[in-house]
């Protein structure tokens, strides 16, 4: 872990070796789709280490990203207004994510919170890794369906007794189908 000097902003390092220089570039590639977003766990550096050899190249680097001390998962009993805060974060968050790699499926450990209270979104609960791990069930794979699970994920850590209504049940009255 290092710690910025000036912001004070904890950052993790994560070393990879990939495969090839096409995994390589997709790793890349989305890097750079995640540097400095504020939905999505940030991406800082990247700093390659790739290295070369009589025959062929070793694809490695190390991905430099923000530190997520928090996930949902060990959240619970989430007052309102800030589950609002939440819902909101976790849509536009998911909705990018949904239109980069599409289904997957969401999970308490994709969805953190990090050093300055910001709720943040990864596809993985290994944040170096920039592909889904979670097994697809029997659902059928649409953005409908990610939305109704994010729902259901959060509304089972949220403290109904602050809450003015019951976001669940307007989110299924007015059947959000669309992170949008």
């Amino acid at each position: 872990m290092w710690r910025h000097n000036q912001t004070g902003e904890e950052i993790e390092e994560y070393r990879r070796v990939f495969s090839d220089k096409r995994q390589f570039e997709h790793e890349l590639g989305l890097f750079q789709f995640r540097s400095d977003s504020d939905t999505l766990v940030a991406s800082r550096f990247f700093r390659e280490e790739s290295q070369r050899d009589m025959c062929s190249t070793y694809y490695k680097g190390s991905v430099y990203l923000e530190r997520i001390p928090v996930r949902l998962s060990q959240i619970k009993e989430i007052p309102f207004p800030d589950v609002l805060h939440l819902y909101h974060q976790a849509f536009r968050a998911f909705a990018k994510l949904y239109d980069k790699v599409g289904y997957f499926e969401p999970t308490e450990g994709l969805i953190g919170v990090n050093q300055q209270g910001r709720v943040k979104i990864w596809l993985n609960e290994h944040l170096a890794k920039s592909y889904p791990e979670t097994v697809f069930g029997e659902v059928e794979r649409s953005e409908a369906n990610m939305v109704r699970n994010v729902i259901n994920i959060i509304h089972a850590n949220t403290d109904a007794s602050t809450l003015p209504e019951n976001i669940l049940d307007t989110m299924r009255r007015n059947n959000v189908n669309s992170f949008r």
